[in-house]
């Protein structure tokens, strides 16, 4: 689904940290299934257009919903392993509320209820130049369903577009939306709607490359629970200066400041508009090419 997570291990080649969306998918969206292309080369038809269409039946990702909801969305460069799990801070609502069954934390890689989810997409690339993405997933989970450690199946959909537009041979756009909903448990106990997008510009010189991003997204509580709070919205600007010294070695710098009202943080004592920066300065090794 990205035009961002192009590069070896499914990381970046334009900032250290992912957007948003790519943050929330490398570390929640965690499928085990078969997945069938069709593809049409524009090069095998005298045409600038090369269509490939993609349809997958999956399981193990009934989890997915669970980070959006409680934390909200983050930007980070984390990706969840096979069977690994993430844990939650130390939420009341959790703890010792009203979700008091639900452990503090998730496995991504969890099939609980026993139904199959499916995602659908096209892609459309013009050239070299225009490369867009449209995919829409449903996992069909069944938020009533639970495992014996407490942790539910969660019903979530969402659309997803994608867009990659060579400005000059340099110069790069890229862009994504997502919108979606998940919700579980009896009578929607946790039930929100989630938006994200973000827009990037990279213009790579020789051995240098520069990108900037901006991010904005929010989680819209749909639910009856006010002693659960869900909601949360922010935006971040992130610019990277990144530069490969050979084939396998890079050095980097990158700020990424970010402002952030999440509903959930008067359980804790603290304001719910927060602003917070952070500066990396990158020494990369990779063994593979």
């Amino acid at each position: 689904m990205s035009v961002e997570n192009i590069s070896v291990g499914w990381t970046s080649p334009f900032t250290y940290t992912f957007s948003a969306i790519n943050s929330w998918i490398a570390e929640e969206l965690r499928t085990i299934g078969a997945e069938w292309s069709v593809k049409r080369p524009g090069s095998q038809y005298n045409s600038p257009h090369t269509f490939t269409w993609t349809t997958a039946i999956y399981g193990f990702n009934d989890p997915v919903g669970t980070l959006l909801t409680w934390r909200g969305w983050a930007l980070h460069n984390r990706q969840t392993p096979f069977s690994d799990r993430v844990d939650f801070a130390n939420y009341p609502s959790v703890d010792t509320g009203i979700m008091a069954g639900q452990p503090a934390w998730v496995e991504p890689f969890r099939e609980i209820d026993g139904n199959l989810g499916y995602y659908l997409g096209v892609r459309w690339k013009y050239l070299n130049q225009s490369d867009i993405k449209i995919y829409y997933y449903d996992n069909n989970g069944d938020g009533t369903e639970t495992e014996p450690s407490g942790q539910y199946a969660w019903e979530t959909e969402f659309e997803s577009l994608a867009w990659r537009y060579r400005l000059t041979r340099k110069t790069l756009l890229l862009s994504q939306w997502m919108r979606g909903h998940t919700r579980m448990g009896i009578g929607n106990a946790a039930h929100v709607d989630y938006t994200a997008w973000y827009a990037m510009l990279s213009l790579r010189m020789r051995q240098h490359r520069f990108s900037i991003r901006y991010d904005d997204f929010k989680v819209s509580e749909l639910d009856d629970y006010p002693a659960d709070p869900n909601a949360s919205d922010g935006s971040a600007w992130t610019a990277a200066w990144r530069y490969r010294i050979h084939r396998q070695l890079e050095t980097g710098i990158e700020y990424l400041t970010l402002s952030s009202w999440n509903d959930n943080r008067s359980d804790f004592g603290w304001p719910r508009k927060e602003t917070q920066s952070q500066v990396l300065i990158v020494f990369q090794y990779r063994f593979s090419h």
